[in-house]
């Protein structure tokens, strides 16, 4: 499944729909894999990089939603 949101953010013609779907996909599945059972999914180049992009333009919504998975995902290394 992470492979499947790494392609999809990796597209530059992505529509914002689709960039919501992958953060929130990452974001549930940090927060059902809480303990740690896949912090070396969570920690690779790739998501990390896309966890710190700043969304401009992006509307409301996407930004809660990255920023959902942002504080899942930190609860989920830590």
């Amino acid at each position: 499944m992470l492979g499947l949101c790494a392609r999809a953010l990796s597209d530059e013609e992505r529509p914002d729909t689709i960039v919501r779907a992958a953060f929130g996909l990452i974001g549930d599945l940090a927060d059902l894999y809480s303990k740690g059972q896949i912090k070396p999914l969570l920690t690779e180049g790739w998501l990390t990089s896309a966890l710190q992009q700043k969304p401009k333009g992006a509307p409301q919504e996407t930004k809660r939603v990255l920023k959902y998975a942002r504080e899942s995902v930190r609860r989920a290394i830590a």
